[in-house]
């Protein structure tokens, strides 16, 4: 009888070890799974995490892109001799009137023309324009800047290359003058001036063609008729 007892009691005893052995290895096997998940969320949230960044970082770039316009060239571009062309630059605009400013569907603007320093290594400087208004035109209300790069960027060349920014002063810009202004930055660096810089980049489709043609109508009759009567 004891025998017996003996050997009942080391078969309960085996079972009894089976029993917690298989517990442990069931709760072990839950810690496991329960850890790759805990890993898997902190995986996904980084994932979010970095998703976001660039997200924003490509949205900041596209916000600057759509603020800056600009004129790309070739390797061969002359950054100072395109600094001194853009101080000149807005002779072709600062002295129109309500005629000239009229034949786009725009009203008269006041401004005054200043020299951009430059703000960096990548930069040569160039022209700024100065916006007035007011019953006298002396309260500024913004402006722009048309400045040489030696890193340009636009949708077509994100990564950049040499050639002329038109971008808003701090708290400035936006007017729809400034569609004109670039139109006629084109036409100088297409023909005028800043031709003579170096070769830029085909980019037809930045004015409307009717701009274009407006523009160019204003400059024969200014190098006709240079008196005060304009003659379109």
């Amino acid at each position: 009888m004891t025998q017996i007892r003996e050997i009942v009691d080391v078969d309960a005893t085996s079972k009894i070890l089976a029993s917690w052995r298989g517990v442990f290895t069931a709760t072990r096997r839950e810690s496991v799974v329960f850890s790759r998940r805990r890993k898997d969320r902190r995986a996904t949230k980084q994932m979010h995490g970095i998703a976001c960044v660039l997200l924003l970082t490509i949205t900041r770039s596209a916000v600057a892109l759509a603020r800056t316009r600009a004129v790309l060239f070739q390797t061969n571009f002359d950054l100072r001799r395109a600094s001194g062309a853009l101080r000149d630059f807005p002779r072709a605009f600062s002295n129109w009137g309500v005629a000239e400013w009229k034949q786009f569907g725009l009203p008269p603007l006041r401004l005054s023309v200043q020299s951009a320093q430059p703000d960096g290594e990548d930069s040569a400087g160039g022209a700024r324009i100065i916006y007035y208004e007011g019953d006298r035109g002396l309260e500024e209300s913004g402006g722009i800047e048309f400045v040489a790069v030696q890193t340009a960027r636009d949708l077509l060349q994100p990564w950049g290359s040499p050639g002329v920014i038109m971008r808003p002063l701090p708290g400035g810009g936006g007017k729809p003058h400034e569609d004109v202004m670039f139109a006629q930055l084109l036409r100088e660096c297409n023909g005028g001036l800043l031709s003579q810089c170096g070769t830029p980049l085909p980019r037809p489709f930045l004015v409307n063609p009717a701009t274009r043609s407006t523009l160019g109508r204003i400059a024969g009759a200014c190098a006709y008729d240079k008196t005060v009567r304009k003659r379109y």
